[in-house]
């Protein structure tokens, strides 16, 4: 009697168990095109809710939805490979309260590689250049001030640079920094911008088409697998003057996560010899978290003191050397 209500329980806890797991993973629910389109238009709105000069601002959202983020993006083509960064952050306490006027931090990294071809992996470093916006690391005051790494000068190699002193204004402060013409070509909705003014008509979800083509909705995850018609190419071109981030390409992933957009990766096939084997090479990628890593200021040690630099009166820094 024992040894059937023993296996009886054993029998219960695996249907259990089997319960959770399809709770957890879920079942795939396909969306049709018009359904994966308002999807994404929604989660690009979401998104950029907390830029405050995006066409989408919402102050009642912006702490967690595009004003506290961080993106890692990169753009390759068949000369070079450009990786941006960009964290704007700040404390988070115990409770997962912001504390966005005490302690917004921001910092910003580009760097730029050779590459000889689309498959090729980098080469060389041909320039790069950065911010780090926050409170003064091992000052006497709170007071914010603006940092920079390394950026060549016009015309000189990275193996032997000069540097240019890069000032915005005196005392930024990372609120400044934010708000400024500067970031803002560096901010989320700019590299949202182009998807958000995409018509319908430009994406193709016919299975028919390719077959993995498609868009489905998993829980909190929405995936979309779509390719754009050689008419939004062209007539983009046309319109801004500027190249489509989806020309050339063969199929783009989207996903969305708890109704924001998550990550973005654009593909294009690459021929790798004899016109028989073709490889997707990812043309674009962009990664974005919405709570922006709360990374802190290097302290003394981590910079080189220059006394040139240190001596000036319109802006206390060091060159940094991480």
């Amino acid at each position: 009697m024992r040894t059937k209500k023993t296996l009886c329980l054993v029998i219960t806890a695996i249907f259990l168990l089997c319960i959770g797991a399809t709770a957890l993973t879920g079942c795939n629910t396909p969306l049709t095109a018009r359904e994966a389109y308002d999807e994404l238009m929604a989660a690009l709105d979401l998104s950029v809710s907390g830029d405050m000069y995006g066409p989408a601002y919402d102050p009642e959202t912006s702490a967690t939805n595009g004003y506290i983020f961080y993106y890692k993006e990169s753009v390759r083509t068949d000369s070079m490979i450009v990786n941006t960064n960009v964290n704007v952050h700040c404390d988070q306490d115990a409770a997962y309260k912001l504390h966005v006027d005490e302690d917004l931090m921001v910092d910003l990294y580009q760097e730029t590689w050779s590459i000889s071809s689309v498959t090729g992996g980098t080469g060389t470093k041909i320039g790069d250049f950065g911010f780090i916006v926050g409170p003064y690391p091992d000052a006497d005051s709170a007071e914010e001030r603006l940092f920079y790494t390394e950026r060549p000068s016009d015309g000189v190699s990275a193996t032997a640079p000069e540097y240019t002193d890069v000032t915005l204004y005196d005392d930024m402060t990372a609120e400044d920094f934010v708000a400024s013409d500067f970031f803002r070509g560096y901010s989320l909705s700019s590299r949202l911008e182009e998807l958000r003014n995409m018509p319908f008509e430009a994406f193709v979800f016919d299975e028919e088409v390719n077959g993995d083509y498609g868009a489905y909705r998993q829980i909190n995850l929405v995936k979309l697998t779509f390719g754009v018609t050689d008419e939004y190419i062209a007539d983009y071109a046309e319109r801004t003057g500027e190249r489509s981030m989806f020309e050339g390409c063969t199929y783009v992933e989207i996903e969305l996560t708890f109704g924001r957009v998550s990550n973005i990766y654009v593909y294009r096939t690459e021929n790798l010899g004899g016109g028989f084997f073709n490889l997707p090479q990812e043309m674009y990628s962009l990664y974005i978290s919405y709570l922006g890593p709360n990374i802190s200021f290097p302290n003394a040690g981590g910079y080189t003191a220059d006394p040139a630099l240190l001596d000036r009166t319109d802006l206390a820094f060091s060159r940094a050397t991480f």
